[in-house]
């Protein structure tokens, strides 16, 4: 879902390009909009051994994301939806990996 959510935020980058725009602000705009998606990585990396890590990072995005854009509902149901629920996937298998250790 994680990945999912990370291949599904990078497509926004296609947005940069048209047709006439010199290619260096092109190249420019397509890594601004492919930062988020490198900040999703990167906690996806983090979060392979440390699931929390995941829940604490994908949730803290999809809340900081909701404030940014001042609660749009449709945008959060594209964005912070994703987000949120891969945050919360993070977080029980997180609990479910504390309950087998526990065993």
């Amino acid at each position: 879902m994680a990945l999912a959510t990370c291949a599904f935020l990078s497509l926004f980058a296609l947005d940069a390009w048209t047709p006439g725009k010199p290619l260096s602000q092109t190249a420019a705009e397509v890594a601004v909009h492919l930062v988020p998606s490198a900040i999703l990585l990167l906690i996806i990396l983090l979060a392979w051994r440390q699931p929390w890590i995941g829940a604490v990072g994908f949730v803290a995005l999809a809340a900081a994301y909701a404030v940014m854009v001042r609660f749009r509902l449709d945008w959060l149901l594209v964005v912070s939806g994703p987000l949120l629920t891969a945050g919360l996937l993070f977080l029980w298998s997180w609990r479910q990996s504390r309950r087998v250790a526990a065993r």
